[in-house]
């Protein structure tokens, strides 16, 4: 899975179920959290391992 910011990839090798997702491409980033913060600037990926629970 590979992720593009800008002009850097981030390219996760893994092939188990795990997900990968651009937190700021998700509504409720959008809608909720960019409201309260506005300007703000962070990571913008989630990574989750299919291996782990909690």
């Amino acid at each position: 899975m590979i992720i593009t910011e800008g002009v850097l990839n981030f390219d996760f090798q893994t092939d188990d179920g795990a997900l990968l997702s651009k937190y700021d491409e998700w509504r409720f980033y959008r809608h909720h959290f960019c409201k309260i913060a506005e300007g703000i600037k962070a990571v913008d990926f989630i990574y989750i391992d299919a291996n782990l629970n909690f």
